[in-house]
């Protein structure tokens, strides 16, 4: 199955038309995610790509976003979309990405120009969104990766299947909070 990638231009022509049957697209999210927290990175991929997943499923989750496949993956849940569209964003100059993005060292930010672009949406979205948004993003933020990775797998077990870290996980007592996800926990 092959899939096209809309530029944003397009995804705002899309959403504009009578055809669009989502109010936010998958960049709008992402933006959103971003200017919650906007003086503070994601710093890392496995976070980058787990806190927007999360920010779908937790936030948005009632809101009518553009669908976005999520595979199971080595690291829990996976998205090429999401990886294009962060591509896309640092493009057109929205984002600044630093760093390899296969090193510890990679961040991903709004910059001022993604800022003035997403600045009315965010302030139009429900204040119970941003609010959560805002919450999710402070806490997301505190976890180092395999933190995160707990948080997927805790309520998203599915996406344990093909992760290498699948016997470490699956033993896991959720209910035991001795084993639930630490801020700092390796």
């Amino acid at each position: 199955m092959s899939e096209k990638t809309f530029s944003l231009e397009e995804l705002d022509n899309l959403r504009e038309s009578q055809d669009a049957d989502f109010k936010y697209t998958l960049s709008d999210v992402i933006l959103f995610l971003l200017y919650a927290e906007k003086d503070y990175p994601i710093k890392g991929k496995i976070k980058q790509m787990k806190e927007v997943f999360l920010t779908l499923q937790q936030v948005f989750k009632n809101e009518n976003v553009q669908p976005v496949f999520f595979r199971k993956y080595r690291f829990g849940p996976y998205s090429e979309e999401v990886e294009n569209t962060i591509d896309q964003l640092a493009f057109l100059n929205l984002i600044s990405l630093r760093g390899k993005k296969t090193s510890n060292n990679f961040a991903i930010e709004i910059n001022d120009k993604g800022q003035k672009l997403i600045h009315e949406e965010f302030v139009k979205l429900p204040e119970n969104i941003r609010n959560l948004l805002q919450a999710k993003r402070l806490s997301w933020d505190t976890h180092i990766p395999q933190g995160m990775l707990k948080l997927v797998y805790r309520d998203y077990e599915h996406f344990l299947e093909n992760s290498v870290f699948k016997q470490r996980y699956q033993t896991l007592d959720w209910n035991d909070e001795t084993q639930r996800p630490l801020e700092y926990d390796s």
